[in-house]
């Protein structure tokens, strides 16, 4: 069969794109669980339960990986931090303490939700510094999650 006639089919005949034939399968591990500890004076906070997931990538295109953490207090969200990072790799094992009363962290009896998200992605953009993922053509987000646990 004529290399035209078989992405045609591939692409019409059963609604697979022509092309998947040139993604790049990633296997990587990512954190399933977030684990809180409460004290008087501060929080504890770390990831937990790794499992892997598979990615399909399109290949010659920088990949990354950015991590986000917000404090979500009432309606308000605040950022507590992120990381970007060249590379799809697997997510280290986390851990952070936040201070009662400082930077916004509610004192104790106050409730508040943690949340730890997670993403790869793909874009035609090269790393560098204050690298701006998102401004090059291509940028796509390969998988996300985000991990969430209340603290009072």
């Amino acid at each position: 069969m004529k290399p035209f006639m078989k992405a045609f089919l591939a692409l019409y005949c059963t609604g697979v794109s022509a092309h998947a034939e040139e993604l790049e399968v990633v296997t990587v591990k990512v954190p399933t669980q977030l684990v809180v500890e409460t004290y008087k004076a501060r929080v504890d906070v770390g990831t937990r339960e790794f499992q892997p997931i598979r990615l399909e990538a399109r290949p010659n295109l920088t990949r990354g990986t950015l991590v986000e953490i917000n404090l979500r207090i009432g309606d308000k969200l605040r950022s507590d931090g992120m990381s970007v990072k060249s590379g799809i790799n697997e997510v280290a094992p986390f851990a952070t303490v936040l201070t009662r009363g400082l930077n916004g962290v509610p004192n104790t009896g106050e409730a508040f939700t943690y949340e730890y998200t997670i993403s790869f992605f793909e874009t035609e953009e090269p790393p560098g510094r204050m690298w701006s993922t998102k401004r090059g053509k291509g940028y796509k987000v390969l998988w996300t999650k985000t991990l969430q646990r209340e603290v009072k």
